[in-house]
């Protein structure tokens, strides 16, 4: 699979070697085939330029955060999705166009073809909002970043992973903390975490295994003896011949038509009898003798049986 992907890149076409002028004429006739409501509001930027990690994007979803232009500047709204292909962002209250959707799309609220679609907009449309706690008067007051940077790492629990602590920049004592995602929700077929990690084995010894070497925990009619074996592990075209996919039971309704064809074809004539047979010779000898015309006469002598044989 890799030397196909490798001889697709060689030969195929390459849209990062074109001249941006024919590259921007691809892109325009690409987004006239796109309905309006999977069109971006923002060029797309190159895949090199993309946001990848949390000190790229600055913000994700979940964050506060407050409009600082156009018609809706000073509304306080939250992120709720983030477009990688445009590194954009699309706000909860924020600005929305009418798109056109067709009726395969609409939800089961939706009556109309015509929806409000939120707009992607980039970081420069709106400040990070984040809660600080005045230590001399003990008051929580929230502010608006113009911009944050990021000083080391904690261990995050509900993330579960590292992650940078994000600051104001020029006012790096205050430390936005990052939106809480939402926790998932256990069914009955999940395992609590304390059964999980617990801990059932020890091992003794990194050298020598607890597992005596003469125990061979595989079926001994197993036809493939290891997966570590190569060789014995290959499917040869024979054994592949031998492969037969599992027959589907058939349901009520198909096994009683079964019978009934068979019913059918039990019944059905496929000898002739001796009474048939001589009604059959009677009845076109009747209307041989009624011939009498003797070229018609000349021409069955021609084409029967006897006159072959001869």
């Amino acid at each position: 699979m890799s030397r196909l992907l490798k001889e697709s890149k060689r030969y195929g076409a390459n849209m990062k070697r074109l001249h941006p002028l024919v590259k921007a004429h691809f892109d325009n006739i690409n987004r006239k085939g796109q309905i309006p409501a999977v069109r971006n509001d923002l060029p797309a930027v190159p895949e090199e330029k993309q946001f990848k990690s949390l000190e790229d994007w600055k913000y994700t979803v979940g964050d506060k955060v407050m409009i600082i232009k156009g018609a809706l500047k000073g509304t306080v709204t939250s992120i709720i999705r983030t477009q990688k292909e445009t590194n954009g962002f699309m706000l909860e209250d924020g600005p929305t166009k009418e798109v056109v959707i067709p009726p395969n799309y609409w939800l089961q609220s939706e009556s109309s073809h015509v929806v409000e679609y939120p707009k992607v907009v980039t970081s420069e449309y709106f400040k990070l909002v984040g809660t600080i706690k005045d230590e001399t008067s003990g008051e929580s007051r929230q502010i608006a970043a113009n911009d944050v940077v990021f000083r080391g790492k904690y261990w995050d629990e509900d993330y579960k992973k590292m992650m940078p602590y994000r600051c104001i920049k020029n006012k790096e004592e205050y430390i936005i903390p990052w939106p809480r995602p939402d926790k998932p929700e256990d069914d009955k077929f999940c395992t609590e975490e304390a059964v999980a990690l617990e801990r059932t084995y020890e091992p003794v010894s990194i050298f020598e295994s607890d597992i005596p070497s003469d125990l061979n925990l595989r079926d001994p009619l197993a036809k493939r003896k290891s997966r570590f074996e190569r060789k014995e592990q290959l499917l040869t075209k024979k054994d592949l011949k031998l492969l037969r996919s599992p027959a589907m039971p058939y349901s009520d309704t198909k096994k009683s038509f079964f019978r009934e064809r068979a019913e059918i074809r039990s019944k059905q004539i496929t000898e002739m009898s001796a009474e048939v047979a001589d009604f059959i010779g009677k009845r076109v000898a009747d209307h041989l003798n009624k011939i009498k015309d003797p070229y018609m006469w000349q021409y069955i002598k021609k084409v029967s049986g006897d006159r072959k044989k001869r």
